[in-house]
């Protein structure tokens, strides 16, 4: 049987260190199970997310897809401005790729950073995927700040 978390709001330094294991364990499925914990404990302790989130960042490299695709919505979701260059490094990579494209520029919307913004706004003008720029646009509304929305309008 597989490793469980406790069943409580914050970790102990034991679930801590076992998380942080399953983020770079061999199996997949264990990495999947731990960015899911991971984005389950952002609102409840803070210090473990804290503690992850440079290992979530790497599996946006990861060879398993559905790792990278958790990884891409797990860092846009609890990640906030620090991570805007690693967001916007996974889109360039993920140039093959239109689904995991979609879920990055989705999570490039939860980034309040002028260098997302800018990326989304050439993804809304000038990519001819249908989906891409409707997302985009809807990051960008997302992120709401004038200069974002200024973007849309170019």
């Amino acid at each position: 049987m597989p490793w469980q978390p406790p069943d409580t709001n914050t970790a102990d330094p034991e679930t801590r260190r076992q998380l942080i294991a399953d983020l770079a364990d061999a199996n997949p499925e264990n990495r999947l199970r731990a960015i899911d914990l991971v984005s389950q404990w952002y609102y409840e302790d803070r210090a473990v997310v804290e503690e992850a989130l440079p290992h979530i960042v790497a599996l946006l490299a990861d060879p398993e897809r559905a790792v990278r695709i958790s990884a891409a919505y797990t860092v846009g979701e609890v990640g906030g401005p620090p991570v805007a260059a690693d967001l916007l490094g996974a889109l360039d990579s993920a140039s093959a790729d239109r689904s995991l494209q979609l879920v990055i520029v989705k999570a490039m919307g939860k980034v309040n950073h002028p260098e997302i913004a800018e990326r989304l706004a050439y993804i809304f003008h000038l990519t001819q995927s249908r989906c891409l720029r409707v997302a985009a646009r809807k990051a960008i509304e997302r992120i709401g700040t004038p200069e974002a929305l200024a973007m849309l309008v170019c």
